[in-house]
């Protein structure tokens, strides 16, 4: 509607200017098509109730407008079809919302699958370093360091916090 607007202002103050200026000139001057000109032109005959809902609501196409606005019923039918239009349109959006909201939460399914089991393998891995470790220990190839033994038992309580958390969510 903003662009219809736009272009009947401007439209207007040319043909103040020149009565014989044409809808084609404008298109010249716009780099539009003549035929997009009348597509635009042909909003402003539209109800002003439809062109206020139409500017507060983008979800309707020029080609659609001005279908509405070239239909030949009064201004109620071009209102009840304006309605009609609008409808099938919010379901669209509606549906496309859901299945977008569908591919983000699987996509957080598999991220939240791939974050588990990476965490999973690195818990493993702890636990394979600290087996080594005690058994190196109990073979006397080194002596015991208990700041090794706190720092395992507080990097395993996180690891668990951490699954844990995410297996709530």
């Amino acid at each position: 509607m903003e662009k219809s607007d736009a272009i009947d202002r401007l439209y207007k103050k040319r043909k103040e200017k020149d009565e014989n200026y044409t809808h084609k000139q404008l298109g010249l001057e716009l780099g539009l098509a003549e035929g997009s000109i009348s597509d635009y032109y042909a909003l402003q005959t539209l109800p002003d109730e439809i062109k206020e809902r139409a500017r507060n609501d983008s979800l309707l196409s020029v080609i659609t407008m001005r279908s509405i606005a070239r239909n030949k019923g009064s201004k109620e039918e071009k209102i009840k079809l304006y309605n009609a239009r609008l409808e099938k349109a919010q379901k669209r959006n509606a549906k496309a919302a859901q299945i977008k909201e569908k591919e983000i939460y699987e996509n957080n399914t598999s991220r939240k699958k791939r974050y588990l089991t990476q965490l999973e393998n690195f818990g493993k891995r702890i636990k394979e370093f600290s087996n080594l470790y005690e058994h190196m220990v109990s073979n006397n190839k080194i002596k015991s360091d208990d700041s090794f033994i706190e720092a395992r038992d507080r990097l395993k309580n996180e690891i668990n916090k951490l699954l844990n958390s995410l297996e709530e969510k």
